[in-house]
């Protein structure tokens, strides 16, 4: 099944707009589709990516979109419930390919996408998981919580709520951690949420 332009309720009045949905035996993908144009500077731990323009005389700040995915599987979970054994699958696609200073297992172009849908594997999910998840994700399209201009109003609220150390997942405070490789903030209600921001 494929299921395009899914917004999906989560806590604290938020919303996840999420551009693909493949549900298959090999799992559910959920796919973030991105059509930036130049080169993408970017990794998995990054708040933000780079953005190159016009042989480098402009440059654009973008939010990390592998984190924008995260935030989408963990909304889809929590939607879904864990009566069915689901296994999330999250990508991020490129469209125009300009993925070469991208280091994410989580983002391909086209091309790859196809191979990883179609790679013949052992199914990791029943039919019935199939069918359910599904039917589960269609009410949700069939009566979307909010409208795109609440959505867009909601994401731009999101990101000044980063910036004032509130996880944009769960509204959890977020606080300073530090690790071997550095500090950063991450969600006070781990191990339930696990957003960082760097």
């Amino acid at each position: 099944y494929l299921i395009n332009d899914v917004t999906i309720p989560g806590e604290n009045n938020k919303t996840s707009q999420i551009d693909h949905i493949y549900i298959s035996e090999y799992g559910i993908f959920v796919i973030e589709t991105k059509n930036y144009a130049g080169r993408i500077y970017g990794n998995d731990s990054q708040q933000n990516w780079t953005q190159v323009l016009a042989y480098g005389r402009t440059k654009n700040q973008l939010y990390n979109p592998v984190k924008q995915n995260q935030t989408h599987v963990y909304r889809l979970k929590e939607a879904l419930g864990d009566d069915f054994n689901y296994i999330f699958k999250p990508y991020v696609v490129f469209v125009k390919g300009n993925i070469d200073y991208v280091d994410s297992e989580y983002v391909l172009d086209l091309f790859y996408l196809r191979r990883i849908i179609k790679k013949d594997d052992k199914p990791i999910m029943s039919k019935v998981d199939v069918d359910n998840a599904y039917l589960e994700i269609m009410e949700y399209k069939n009566n979307p919580a909010k409208s795109k201009k609440e959505h867009i109003k909601e994401i731009k609220e999101t990101l000044k709520d980063i910036d004032k150390n509130i996880c944009p997942r769960c509204g959890a405070s977020l606080v300073l951690r530090k690790s071997a490789r550095g500090n950063f903030y991450g969600c006070s209600n781990y191990p339930k949420c696990t957003f960082i921001k760097k």
